[in-house]
């Protein structure tokens, strides 16, 4: 296999040659890495890319799941299209945030509200300061988030384990 992705993929290892000298093991996100080198996406579209070779592989990867409807789906890039004609990134409040809000209170019935975070570390940082305003009103819930060693967050599951677990980590909060 590796003679046949060798002679298949020139302009790719072209590609990954110079990336080498800009990027970390030639690739902006380490999951991208494959030996001896990666292919370099020209285009998709549905199940599909095409890498600047003009090979063709089926897309199980999907944009790290998130494309639920394939690449360049006609009516996603139809609505796309019509968007970027109103404007790309207003930076203020729009009918379209509450529409999408409304959209997802309705569909997750334990959701009453909605904050939009742009990553998960913001969307933790929203929670830990949540947890340092209202810990006791949490606790009495059986709601908390805590802290954990790993890029995930430690949950507790019982009123019993959320107190023993604020003992422990009651030095972090108050430094935050």
């Amino acid at each position: 296999m590796t003679t046949s992705y060798l002679s298949k993929t020139k302009k790719s290892k072209m590609l990954y040659d110079r990336a080498k000298r800009v990027l970390p093991t030639g690739v902006s996100y380490i999951l991208r890495f494959m030996e001896p080198y990666p292919f370099y996406t020209a285009w998709a579209r549905g199940s599909k890319l095409v890498d600047v070779d003009g090979n063709e592989y089926i897309d199980f990867w999907m944009g790290h799941h998130a494309l639920i409807f394939g690449h360049s789906p006609p009516n996603v890039m139809r609505e796309v299209k019509r968007q970027l004609d109103r404007g790309t990134h207003y930076g203020t409040s729009h009918e379209l945030e509450i529409a999408l809000a409304e959209q997802v209170v309705k569909m997750i019935p334990s959701v009453e509200m909605i904050r939009f975070t742009n990553s998960g570390t913001e969307a933790n940082m929203y929670a830990t300061r949540l947890a340092r305003t209202y810990h006791t009103h949490l606790i009495e819930k059986g709601i908390f988030f805590l802290p954990a060693k790993s890029a995930s967050l430690s949950t507790a599951h019982t009123k019993a384990d959320i107190e023993k677990l604020l003992v422990e980590t009651e030095g972090y909060l108050k430094n935050l």
